[in-house]
């Protein structure tokens, strides 16, 4: 078995706590975006909604 030294634990510590972090980002990225696009939707059939009513408000 290969004995590693304190600087190659600490490398392989970085490397692996790093390889995590950007998992993390991405996921978060990918929920952020995922947020939108629902909000952007919601908003979407807030604004048709609104127009439907108003239409009717004009045709009554």
């Amino acid at each position: 078995m290969k004995e590693f030294s304190v600087d190659d634990q600490v490398r392989q510590m970085i490397e692996r706590l790093t390889r995590e972090a950007d998992r993390l980002d991405a996921d978060s990225s990918a929920r952020i975006a995922a947020f939108h696009r629902d909000e952007t939707r919601q908003a979407k059939k807030r604004r048709e909604a609104h127009l439907i009513a108003a239409g009717r408000r004009i045709h009554n």
